[in-house]
């Protein structure tokens, strides 16, 4: 028999895209790792791999934005107004914290 004629023989069709293939081994149901991915996500275990993975991400996606909110306004506090104020000075009183009587009578001295 001809190397030919004994590959042929051994040819199965791809489960995901009916294609046939060589398999490497007696069990392979798949032609390539793309169709045995696609299979797997058909599967239950699959879907629920997906569902997880995506609150995950939902998880991670709030973490950055969080870090991204605090990282750009370290330098800015809610003044009583509820607006932001300016970079935060040792030593100098910030607007929301400001008595002005009081403050008055301490440049006075």
């Amino acid at each position: 028999m001809s190397p030919d004629a004994e590959n042929n023989r051994n040819a199965k069709a791809c489960e995901v895209c009916k294609r046939e293939f060589q398999p490497k081994r007696c069990t392979a149901r798949f032609c390539s790792k793309r169709c045995q991915q696609s299979a797997h996500r058909k599967t239950p275990a699959g879907k629920a791999a997906r569902q997880r993975q995506g609150e995950r991400l939902k998880v991670r996606r709030a973490s950055r934005r969080a870090e991204h909110f605090t990282r750009v306004n370290r330098d800015r506090h809610f003044a009583f107004d509820g607006r932001f104020s300016g970079p935060i000075v040792a030593g100098v009183p910030s607007l929301g914290s400001l008595r002005l009587p009081a403050y008055a009578e301490v440049i006075r001295g």
